[in-house]
């Protein structure tokens, strides 16, 4: 069996479409985090996949935010599967089989704080039936989790974060007391060890000093100097409960990361960290366990896959659980009525809109007297039939017919007491078109070629007197001036045009980088503080090690303003440099 884990970062951004990737993949489990997708934008295509069934958690905070999804191949079908960690999204299935249940002991957290921690999309589990390598059929709890970012712009996301991680780990462990198997997959948004950073901090101290590494250093084994045969007698040395499965066949691998920054470029000189992993409980990665990789080849995302493989065999479940989207009302094929979507309060609105209406009906027949206070309020109409209203309504009510030509009004000549602006207008446009038939005149004049032996007759054969001739030696007077009217004309379009490339020269060339002389990149500061919006170089490069010569170099220059520029004449604006 295949359990697999991907950071998509945007399910409707694939290059590709979303069954093609599934295939590519080539997963039993395939857990994705940041979806970035809500449920009113989930389509049909995106939901429903032939041979699998598809389980989503959606942000309920904001649109296009977290999420996670799982999909599982027909052969793999959960028996159950839930939202969120807590149970308090659950609580309308509590007591039913589609339920996975054991929360462990809550008490320390508020019910505001657990409605947050869920509310956010951020976890989806599904129970599975796998048989292992003894013909033993195990509950498998699969946890696709995708944990917060402690973002420093933002307060009180630090906090929010560990108080994410306490919760998960206390309902992990819940389940592991429950005798079940427990994956915990997905993206952590925290590297473990220097190994698994690609400019950890020189001093240990320092690079574990951060609360998340800590959580993380508790929750696993050290695998760092053990090996598969003495794994055994490790795990009974640590406390901890569950393992980091790459680095326990993969221990020493340097290099092995999964997440790279887009801006930097970072990808091309493999320049990130490994921040998304497949935990398992030691148990069940001692024994089931063959194999865990990091599939760097694959694209499409700030983040690359990682795959596990276990020896066993998924055992299918005849049913679906009520979490599937196939159960959707907008994909089960029911159609829903407006009704439903308003509050139960419409029923008893609508049961005494009915007993109304029957009871006016019998008091136009005369059969029942209405309540007095039934009678304050109802008007003749109410006790006409609805024909007659309308007949009368009908009558009374005076429909006036708008024309289109209401729509548009004549635009008036500037003889008409016009302002002095559409004047202006249509003087422009007057001097616009003599202007166009003096080049056109011009460049008869410019182009037109004559023989030699009709220089006297003109363009016409000198048929008509009033047409302009086109001999090289004219000495009309309307013609020297037209003439050069229009070279005086054309001489000054030229030195308006050149006097505007004077003023606007357009951006200046980006200066070249130390390391490798190659034109720098210009950037922006996004970032609040007293730099936002100012502007700097860097080399083009994409981010890398130091010790790699094809990787961006350490040049940097800010963009001084224009009002602190000094120029001299023909000289380069002056620059900031600081390397």
């Amino acid at each position: 069996m295949r359990i697999l884990t991907w950071n998509i970062n945007g399910i409707r951004a694939c290059k590709q479409s979303l069954k093609q990737e599934l295939c590519d993949l080539s997963g039993d489990i395939v857990c994705l985090q940041e979806t970035k997708i809500t449920r009113d934008l989930l389509d049909e295509e995106t939901a429903i996949q032939d041979g699998y069934s598809s389980y989503f958690s959606f942000s309920k905070k904001k649109s296009g935010y977290s999420g996670v999804a799982t999909y599982c191949k027909a052969h793999a079908t959960p028996v159950s599967a839930e939202e969120g960690l807590s149970g308090i999204l659950t609580d309308k299935l509590k007591g039913t089989s589609d339920v996975i249940g054991h929360y462990g002991d809550l008490s320390e957290f508020t019910n505001e704080e657990l409605i947050s921690l869920d509310s956010e999309g951020r976890a989806i589990l599904t129970e599975h039936q796998y048989r292992d390598t003894y013909g033993n059929i195990r509950q498998l709890v699969v946890i696709n989790v995708y944990c917060p970012r402690a973002d420093p712009d933002r307060e009180g996301r630090l906090n929010y974060k560990l108080q994410f991680y306490k919760l998960l780990q206390i309902r992990a462990e819940a389940l592991l007391k429950a005798k079940k198997t427990v994956i915990i997959l997905g993206d952590f948004n925290v590297s473990h060890k220097p190994i698994d950073h690609c400019n950890p901090d020189a001093d240990d101290e320092k690079f574990y000093a951060r609360p998340s590494r800590h959580w993380l250093g508790q929750l696993l084994m050290d695998t760092s100097s053990t090996c598969k045969s003495a794994t055994k007698q490790n795990s009974q040395k640590k406390p901890s409960k569950f393992i980091d499965t790459f680095r326990y066949f993969h221990p020493k691998q340097e290099h092995a990361f999964t997440c790279w920054s887009t801006v930097t470029g970072a990808r091309q000189t493999n320049y990130g960290t490994r921040i998304d992993y497949i935990v398992s409980d030691v148990s069940l990665c001692q024994e089931e366990f063959e194999d865990c990789e990091i599939v760097q080849d694959f694209e499409g995302s700030d983040h690359c896959p990682v795959r596990a493989t276990l020896k066993g065999t998924p055992e299918p479940f005849d049913k679906l659980p009520s979490m599937c989207t196939k159960f959707m009302p907008e994909f089960y094929g029911r159609q829903q009525k407006l009704s439903t979507f308003f509050t139960k309060g419409l029923e008893k609105e609508k049961s005494a809109k009915t007993e109304r209406t029957q009871a006016i009906g019998s008091a136009s027949l005369g059969k029942e007297k209405l309540p007095s206070s039934w009678k304050r309020n109802l008007g003749k109409s109410d006790y006409e039939p609805s024909f007659k209203r309308t007949k009368s309504d009908s009558k009374n009510k005076s429909h006036k017919t708008v024309s289109i030509t209401n729509f548009f009004k004549k635009v008036p000549s500037a003889t008409q007491g016009s302002s002095s602006k559409e004047t202006q207008n249509l003087n422009y446009m007057q001097l616009q078109n003599d202007t166009d038939q003096i080049d056109d005149i011009t460049k008869t004049i410019h182009i037109g070629k004559v023989p030699r032996g009709d220089e006297d007759k003109g363009i016409d054969g000198g048929k008509n007197e009033g047409s302009l001739g086109m001999t090289g030696e004219t000495n009309s007077s309307e013609t020297n001036g037209l003439v050069k009217g229009t070279n005086v004309r054309s001489k000054t379009k030229k030195q308006m045009v050149s006097s505007w490339k004077d003023i606007l020269k357009g951006p200046r060339p980006p200066p070249l980088c130390k390391g490798h002389k190659e034109p720098c990149l210009l950037r922006t500061v996004k970032k609040p503080g007293p730099n936002l919006g100012k502007q700097f170089y860097v080399c083009c490069r994409p981010e890398g090690h130091k010790s790699n010569p094809e990787a961006r170099c350490n040049n940097f220059e800010w963009v001084v303003p224009l009002k602190k520029l000094k120029e001299v004449k023909g000289d380069e604006p002056e620059r900031e440099t600081k390397i």
